[in-house]
């Protein structure tokens, strides 16, 4: 037992009660449920990437694995599905996770921020049932990260938290959404 002053405890009761509390936060709501990744995650179509970012760093493989890592520990039993697949016949909920935007130039913290934004689709037996598109930004103090693509992938860090905080609660789709047009928002192969 941790050494206390007098008429104290009571602080120390409360910090354990609130760490226990942001422990129970911090859980899934739905921790027995399971998801399956589109991999890879990939540009969409219609993508607008300042700067060299999408030659210079292959935010696309970095979007991929920290994703899938990020699913794999939030929801324990999801997997990743290759895009190749017809998601239309896949049993359980897909989340196909695009890159809609990427504001990075060159030149690392010194050149200012860097942001990206991504759009997570839930899908089910093909019909979108979820859609949310986030953005995060990353700021350097005086040119402290060492680049441009860490700082990216900074971001991307913190939208694969977003995503798994948001699969807990999926808002529901706009109401004229139906299966052929969550078909034609899909990122092409190339």
């Amino acid at each position: 037992m941790p050494v206390v002053a007098p008429g104290r405890s009571h602080l120390v009761t409360r910090r354990w009660a609130a760490s226990g509390l942001l422990a129970l936060l911090c859980l899934p709501a739905h921790a027995g449920e399971v998801f399956k990744l589109m991999t890879p995650v990939r540009y969409a179509p219609d993508a607008h990437v300042v700067g060299a970012a999408r030659t210079s760093c292959d935010l696309e493989g970095y979007a991929s694995r920290v994703f899938g890592e990020r699913i794999r520990t939030s929801y324990p039993g999801s997997t990743e599905l290759s895009d190749a697949v017809g998601f239309s016949s896949v049993d359980g909920k897909v989340l196909r996770v695009s890159i809609v935007n990427v504001y990075g130039v060159g030149g690392g913290g010194w050149s200012g921020t860097k942001s990206v934004t991504i759009r997570a689709d839930l899908l089910e037996k093909g019909r979108l049932i979820g859609i949310r598109s986030i953005t995060r930004s990353s700021r350097s103090l005086l040119g402290a990260v060492s680049g441009t693509c860490p700082m990216l992938e900074n971001c991307l860090d913190a939208l694969s938290k977003d995503v798994m905080v948001w699969l807990s609660h999926p808002p529901a789709p706009p109401p004229d959404t139906t299966p052929e047009q969550s078909d034609q928002s899909a990122p092409s192969a190339g």
